[in-house]
């Protein structure tokens, strides 16, 4: 019992407070609900009216591939049949070569999960990595069953089907509702938020209530759901860089004006008419759907002052959302021999980075713990489990250790609580598909609502759904045995297990001492970026900063992945930890600004004969690596740093200089604040917090 002003109420108060904020409805987030909600009806009804075995997974693909981007979706569907066809290809030469030997079987099993690990970690294209993964991991099982050959081929071209049908259906969907809807959820994320803190910001002294909630609302939901959709799209493009640098400053726009709103002191006069014109500038940017930076405040608008205060930093950060936006497209700066590559299958650093081996290992070795232990208890009620550790590594892909309460339970409410309590209470009383259909659309709505919060709890939704898809879609009418259900539920929390021995226990460390250790390395990685200049061939250059950028960019992401996974954390260096998660995320969009400009730098350096900047744009970023060499050395430094009483800046270029410089000139403005920012919020250290030596590379990121 719960006494009135106990810990316990206000826990359990504030807990369905921050439940309420995060199942409130967002703009985008109604129609993300209903596509995804359509599409799994659609597939569970092509299920169960035709009577497709093995197409469970099928029908939760629809809810893990993306929906939010029409442009390369025809495409995607070519790679999505390539994948599926050489994952059949490698299933049936396995199996014509290896089936007759129970130890080379094992081995050939063996090396199908460590590929199908390592293609998740490499592929670029989320659709293919699904499709190849589902049918790999489906087929191993049916291999396994005690039936003859042609029922098991059935059964495995019956699994691809599923996975071929279910990204057609979601494709179909996702061009129907594009004829309706012509922007993209990013779109609407970005607008939404931007419309929001405009309406406050116009308003200052006595904001509209509800832009007061949607603020709010946003500020808790994060930017992790834009994130997701924007990892969708190729990674190593210049639209990605531009993209995630608007993402993270507008994510500090709305974090800042939620601050606004709970700080005591209210905008003075002089301070409101300042808010009001940024509301014109936001407007401007909005309109312009952030093709063209807004115009410049006039003189007597300008926010001027210390960039503690909270006014300037609103000024200054949509400052640098348009200082991203007028960066030069970078795709006319390559050379002129080289034309500028489809999208490949693989990221570029498939082959070179160390990381894409470590998860293929943690990942197979988890599913052969699976593998092996049906085949030891002759349990083969619980193979669900090898698709378990797939699923898993597709939402995650990489230590982060607050999903495991998620999987968890969304295992025990999809499987117990949706899966088998409803098969023995309310199967019994349909007496037709349309109650069953029903029922299934509820608990699948309900599944995608949580999935769309922000990534503190969206991985419950995900869990749930498949944990109940598992159980409900394994027969085509009602089961008279709860038994099968039972053993998929015993699987999915096997699977769940080994992923969380592999994943978790395996790694040392913290999430927070990981988040800053990785920052820390991508500064690093930004200064040998800086640090590359064209050869001889500048086609070897071009493909060395590729490389380069990409990894600078797989950091960026990593980062803030281990920035949720910091809220998960209770150790006893908590309270710092949050500390050093919150600068970081001040710190970050600054940094993803200075990048940009740097790609564009490095681009110029292909126009020129000799691979040279103007002799000011040389010296400025010489000036550029002496500071983040600084930065670097404030963040891993364990000895008391002194506080810097200069805030130096890069001299104005003169209106004849290069067209380089002024860019140099820029991005060492935005170091020069950002370095200030670190020596005034730079968190204690302990030895907790000690970053590893050199860095760490960030583990391969694929997001559900």
């Amino acid at each position: 019992m719960a006494f009135p002003g106990s810990d316990l109420d206000l826990s359990i108060e504030s807990g369905w407070r921050y439940l309420k904020q995060e199942l409130k409805p967002y703009p985008g987030r109604n129609w993300m609900i209903l596509r995804m909600t359509l599409a799994a009806v659609l597939m569970m009804l092509w299920v169960m009216v035709f009577r497709i075995p093995s197409a469970a997974l099928g029908v939760y693909y629809t809810l893990l591939i993306s929906r939010e981007s029409t442009g390369d979706t025809l495409e995607s569907a070519v790679s999505l049949i390539g994948a599926i066809g050489g994952a059949l290809a490698i299933i049936l030469l396995g199996i014509f070569l290896f089936t007759g030997s129970p130890l080379l079987h094992f081995l050939w099993v063996g090396a199908c999960l460590l590929l199908t690990f390592f293609f998740i970690s490499t592929a670029s294209q989320y659709r293919v990595a699904t499709g190849f993964g589902f049918l790999m991991t489906a087929a191993i099982p049916l291999w396994d069953l005690p039936a003859n050959v042609d029922l098991q081929l059935s059964l495995t071209l019956y699994s691809a089907l599923s996975v071929l049908v279910a990204a057609t259906i979601t494709v179909v969907i996702e061009l129907i509702f594009a004829a309706f809807h012509r922007s993209s959820p990013l779109e609407d994320g970005l607008n939404g938020r931007i419309e929001t803190v405009s309406r406050v910001l116009a308003a200052a002294a006595h904001p509209p209530a509800s832009a007061v909630a949607q603020v709010r609302q946003f500020s808790d939901i994060g930017t992790g759901l834009l994130r997701r959709n924007l990892l969708r799209l190729q990674s190593g493009s210049e639209f990605y860089a531009r993209q995630a640098v608007l993402i993270g400053l507008v994510g500090r726009l709305v974090d800042l004006t939620a601050v606004l709103l709970v700080t005591p002191d209210k905008p003075s006069d002089e301070e409101q008419r300042q808010l009001a014109a940024l509301a014109v500038q936001l407007d401007r940017l909005r309109a312009t759907n952030f093709t063209s930076p807004a115009p410049p405040l006039p003189e007597g608008y300008r926010a001027d002052g210390p960039p503690t205060k909270l006014v300037p930093l609103l000024s200054i950060t949509i400052e640098l959302i348009n200082q991203a936006i007028e960066q030069q497209d970078p795709e006319n700066e390559y050379i002129i021999l080289e034309k500028p590559p489809k999208p490949p299958i693989l990221k570029r650093d498939a082959f070179t980075n160390p990381e894409h081996v470590r998860f293929a290992l943690r990942g197979a070795g988890a599913a052969m713990i699976c593998y092996v232990l049906y085949h030891l208890f002759d349990w083969k009620g619980v193979s669900s489990g090898i698709s378990t550790c797939m699923i898993t590594a597709l939402s995650t892909a990489g230590s982060s250790r607050q999903k495991q309460i998620l999987r968890f339970l969304g295992a025990i409410t999809g499987g117990l609580l949706f899966g088998i309590l409803s098969q023995s209470v309310l199967l019994p009383a349909f007496d037709s598909i349309v109650p069953f259909c029903l029922m299934f659309t509820a608990v699948t709505a309900f599944s995608a609502w949580i999935a769309t919060s922000s990534p503190r709890i969206s991985y419950l939704g995900l869990q749930i759904a498949f944990a109940f898809d598992l159980v409900q879609l394994r027969t085509f009418g009602p089961a008279v045995q709860l038994t099968p259900a039972r053993d998929n539920v015993d699987g999915i929390i096997l699977g769940l297990f080994a992923m969380w021995i592999f994943f978790d226990q395996a790694q040392s460390g913290t999430a927070a001492m990981a988040m800053r250790t990785t920052f820390l390395h991508t500064i690093r990685l930004i200064m040998d970026y800086l640090g590359t200049v064209p050869g001889e061939s500048k086609a070897e250059y071009l493909k060395i900063v590729r490389g380069q950028r990409d990894a600078v960019n797989e950091n960026f992401s990593q980062v803030r992945i281990l920035a949720d996974a910091v809220l998960f954390e209770f150790n006893e260096g908590r309270e710092e930890a949050l500390k050093w998660r919150a600068a970081i995320h001040i710190w970050q969009p600054e940094l993803r600004t200075f990048f940009l400009m740097q790609i564009t730098l490095a681009h110029m350096r292909l126009s020129t004969s000799a691979g040279r900047l103007s002799p000011l744009a040389e010296r400025l970023q010489e000036d550029n690596l002496a500071a983040l060499q600084r930065l670097s050395d404030l963040i891993d430094s364990d000895a008391p740093y002194t506080l810097s009483t200069d805030f130096d800046v890069a001299e104005e270029p003169s209106p004849d200089a290069s067209h380089d410089a002024p860019i140099a000139a820029s991005s060492r403005k935005i170091l020069s604040y950002l370095t200030h920012q670190v020596e005034t919020s730079l968190p204690r250290r302990t030895d907790d917090m000690k970053p590893s030596p050199g860095g760490s590379r960030a583990a391969p990121t694929q997001i559900a």
